[in-house]
């Protein structure tokens, strides 16, 4: 909306609103509604009202208020008992669409002061055309149960009054801010569809890069895989032993996260309960007790060869024909060096060696 259009949308409204206050000014009448009905309609109102003029009063109140009123409006506008529609038509025209106008007023000053500009705020425009379209709904209504005033209007202008004065500027208030209110909803639901389309964009890019990660992942646990396999190999002349040290199906990628030694953990949000139990202070020591004699090689291959080719060292010293390590494969020797380090720092924590934590807590692992 240009600001030309907007300069002309306030003085529209200031306008319309210049003729309600000129009904309010000439319509009030001494005395009150006869009804109860109508009372207590005229009650809420006032107590609307008098909320209104509290600057500091959150708009939830304000919404609980004007709901009541609606409620009520509802309730009148389904009374079929002719007297008591004959006497609620005079107690709305003589007083409740005055009080009905005090209301509308008082709404328009309210959202002035508590939005900045009410006529691009949904919330507000949503309180003003509610109850506006409220106020005319129920004259509809009124106006449709076909039954002159009470003697004691006779020769007041009174149906007059309030359709020319209070609900002709009603309508076209109505038709305007309505207009206004479609407009920003509408953008607003522009908007909450292109944030939708940019999460979503977001979240298919995020799930590519997982799967991107994944593969590149995979390709590099599967190139280390062989290497090593083929690094124990080619240390092994006999072909039968060869063979029987062929690389296996690439093990599945444990996505299990892991600290700096190798143990399991889980991740847990503040306050939040844990979805697993708490991982003990150490993994189980997996596979059966070595020979001291492998035990020993192993070991003293791990610390003299610590850093990123260790097994494929350990390979070559160790697994030659006649060296003490030469039994086992690529699984067998990684998996007795991660359970080697985990017993280490169970009983020594950070007290080991640097050489200790080194060790890989798993073949996947590449020590620097």
């Amino acid at each position: 909306m240009s600001s030309e259009d907007e300069k002309h949308s306030r003085s529209h409204t200031g306008s319309e609103l210049d003729r309600i206050m000129e009904f309010l000014d000439t319509g009030a009448r001494d005395g009150d509604c006869q009804t109860a009905e109508g009372k207590n309609l005229k009650r809420y109102c006032r107590r609307a009202t008098d909320l209104l003029g509290d600057q500091d009063v959150a708009p939830e109140h304000v919404l609980r208020a004007l709901d009541k009123i609606r409620k009520k409006s509802r309730e009148i506008s389904a009374i079929d008992d002719e007297q008591l529609r004959k006497d609620l038509k005079a107690d709305l025209y003589g007083y409740g669409f005055h009080t009905f106008g005090l209301l509308t007023v008082s709404l328009f000053d309210w959202t002035a002061q508590t939005y900045s500009k009410p006529e691009e705020s949904i919330p507000a425009l949503q309180m003003i055309c509610g109850v506006i379209d409220g106020v005319v709904t129920l004259k509809n209504t009124v106006a449709s149960w076909k039954m002159k005033l009470p003697q004691r209007f006779k020769g007041d202008r009174l149906i007059k009054d309030v359709d020319e004065t209070l609900v002709v500027p009603l309508r076209k208030l109505s038709t305007s801010l309505r207009g206004k209110l479609r407009y920003l909803e509408e953008l607003e639901q522009q908007k909450r569809s292109r944030e939708q389309r940019l999460a979503e964009h977001q979240r298919l890019e995020a799930e590519k890069e997982t799967r991107e990660n994944f593969r590149a992942l995979e390709a590099l646990r599967k190139k280390r895989w062989i290497n090593l396999h083929v690094a124990r190999k080619a240390v092994e002349p006999d072909i039968r032993r060869a063979w029987k040290l062929n690389a296996p199906s690439l093990p599945p990628l444990d996505l299990e996260e892991r600290d700096a030694n190798g143990e399991p953990f889980q991740r847990l949000e503040v306050f939040s309960k844990r979805s697993t139990p708490p991982v003990p202070p150490c993994s189980p020591l997996k596979g059966p007790e070595w020979p001291e004699e492998a035990m020993v090689a192993l070991i003293s291959g791990l610390e003299a060869y610590a850093g990123p080719f260790v097994f494929e060292r350990i390979f070559k010293k160790y697994c030659k024909p006649g060296g003490s390590l030469r039994n086992y494969s690529v699984l067998d020797l990684a998996s007795k060096a991660a359970d080697f380090k985990a017993r280490m720092i169970r009983d020594f924590g950070k007290h080991n060696a640097i050489w200790v934590k080194r060790v890989p807590s798993s073949w996947e692992e590449v020590p620097e």
